[in-house]
């Protein structure tokens, strides 16, 4: 079985859908909350990009079932999405228009030109990734300078991390040095809580669910995530 195989393999329907060595733990669906969620990460990208909002083409890498790129084709952007997963990619057109590929960030070139993006997203991927260096350099080549990134992680190790393919974990200040060896410049950061406990039974009720959420911010029972948003600067390169 080839490396690629065998990470296609960790990402299919059990760990999508059925939460198995994951954190979906009610599987990845497009549900109000998720929405919620990712329509705050989109203003947060939206606030710092620097070039005309009606001129993007952005990339989202581990794009999975296409939610993201979802929000942005309703923003009039042209949208490209790549993934690992051949599983979640067999969805991501029930959701998006977006042009897809499926890619191993962590050793195989994007196909694309050079200076080609005005923005790149990569939620929940660099965690996965054993060695991240040629993957920060393949985003630094093909996005135009001053484009915009943005990335979404866990801060740190947790007990609440039900994932067991993260194997590259950062603290926040670890990752933006990280980042800015590579010319990224970091410009907006903030948390991001994951509730993967369950406290509280048969959650997909709203009030239960809500209040789970409550008694997890007042144990401490969650997941610690971190955005982070900013822009390449390859002058300083």
């Amino acid at each position: 079985m080839t490396e690629l195989s065998r990470a296609e393999e960790k990402y299919g329907k059990e760990y999508f859908d059925l939460g198995i060595g994951s954190n979906y733990r009610c599987g990845a669906k497009f549900d109000k909350g998720t929405q919620a969620l990712l329509k705050h990460r989109l203003e947060i990208l939206k606030k710092h990009v620097s070039y005309p909002l009606n001129q993007i083409k952005i990339l989202d890498i581990g794009c999975a079932k296409g939610f993201f790129l979802s929000l942005c084709d309703q923003e009039g952007w042209q949208t490209f999405g790549v993934d690992i997963s051949s599983y979640a990619l067999s969805f991501t057109p029930q959701y998006t228009k977006a042009n897809l590929l499926k890619l191993d960030v962590s050793r195989e070139r994007f196909p694309f030109a050079d200076n080609f993006f005005e923005a790149v997203v990569f939620f929940d991927v660099i965690e996965h990734l054993e060695k991240d260096e040629f993957f920060l350099n393949e985003i630094k080549r093909v996005l135009k300078d001053k484009g915009t990134f943005m990335l979404v992680t866990p801060d740190g190790k947790s007990r609440w991390d039900k994932d067991i393919t993260h194997i590259n974990i950062y603290r926040k200040k670890d990752l933006i040095n990280k980042l800015k060896k590579f010319g990224f410049e970091s410009l907006h950061s903030e948390e991001e809580r994951g509730y993967s406990v369950r406290i509280i039974p048969l959650r997909r009720f709203k009030p239960l669910d809500f209040m789970n959420r409550k008694v997890c911010d007042l144990l401490g029972c969650y997941l610690k995530g971190l955005i982070i948003a900013g822009r390449v600067n390859k002058e300083k390169i």
